[in-house]
């Protein structure tokens, strides 16, 4: 299979090429400057040096090519709401278009789990339907959710369509190795209200493994969550997870309530000042990390015929670097 795949070089697309490639599928990644190409040609794979923001001169690439995986996105917390809308929504709104426009049979989108977060409650075993999240607060939360409908509304019997949605992704060079465990180190990490709540997780191998199962099942234009089969609370598993990068594990905990109140306070003096450099603490960051959260897979095993691969214990040991 002719694979266009969006944000290659970065953590999540960089495990999806290598993926893609052994399972013999011949892939095309988006690339926006030199330096990607180097990555992408050092993994062997093809590249297009192009705009995301022109439909005309994306149908290029794309012609010829039988699906598109889009994993590109604003991945922060912080930021203009233009640069969320920009990187998330209208992206995707060009990649569709020119997607339809050249004849793509399929588009799988990478959501999050996190578009049905709204206010501070725990969220359990819960299924796709709940209602997608609307807070400004929650800008890549709220941004993914608009994309992620887009994506879904696109569906039709000759251009198949999926969201799929995992929660915290994880794997040698995640978020853990880039700024969680420096921030750990620092003392600049703590727990919410203990960290003891249920919490879900995707290895990055399991949500590659979804993606190669959803280039062959039967789409129908809907979104499936994907996560790790273990079930651990968010202090275990980050405790764990730490450990095995060598990061100090933090003792510290704030209340939730408290750190979505003060992170609120962090934002509204860093934009009443203009302050250049990222905030300390976002309310995105709080909602995201300190409330339970846990869902179900039943769709995911119904519509792609999925089990997770590979295990939590296997995947920290795969990370083990004392």
């Amino acid at each position: 299979m002719k694979i266009f795949l969006t944000g290659a070089t970065g953590f999540v697309g960089g495990y999806f090429l290598k993926k893609l490639l052994s399972d013999g599928h011949e892939v095309i990644s988006h690339v926006r400057s030199t330096t990607s190409i180097k990555t992408i040609k050092k993994i062997g794979g093809k590249y297009w040096l192009g705009n995301l923001d022109e439909i005309k001169v994306l149908q290029a690439p794309l012609k010829g090519c039988d699906a598109v995986i889009h994993c590109a996105a604003y991945l922060k917390f912080w930021g203009s709401e233009k640069d969320f809308e920009d990187a998330n929504i209208t992206i995707t709104k060009n990649l569709l278009q020119a997607s339809k426009n050249t004849k793509i049979k399929r588009f799988i989108f990478i959501s999050a789990a996190s578009v049905v977060m709204n206010e501070g409650r725990a969220l359990i075993n819960i299924s796709e339907d709940q209602p997608y999240c609307n807070l400004s607060a929650l800008p890549y939360s709220r941004t993914k959710a608009i994309a992620e409908q887009l994506v879904l509304s696109a569906h039709s019997n000759q251009f198949k369509t999926i969201a799929l949605r995992p929660p915290f992704i994880w794997g040698k060079g995640d978020a853990v190795d880039k700024q969680i465990g420096q921030a750990a180190n620092q003392n600049q990490f703590a727990w919410f209200s203990g960290g003891n709540y249920s919490y879900a997780t995707c290895h990055i191998h399991n949500l590659s493994y979804a993606v190669s199962l959803a280039l062959k099942a039967n789409l129908d234009g809907s979104a499936v969550f994907i996560a790790d089969k273990t079930k651990m609370n968010f202090r275990e598993f980050m405790s764990k997870r730490l450990k095995a990068g060598g990061y100090k594990i933090p003792k510290l905990s704030i209340p939730s309530s408290i750190a979505y109140w003060f992170a609120g306070l962090i934002e509204l003096i860093w934009r009443r000042f203009k302050i250049q450099s990222n905030p300390p603490l976002v309310r995105e960051m709080v909602r995201l990390m300190g409330y339970g959260f846990s869902i179900s897979l039943n769709k995911a095993k119904k519509t792609l015929k999925y089990r997770p691969i590979l295990s939590v214990l296997d995947g920290l040991k795969q990370i083990d670097n004392r």
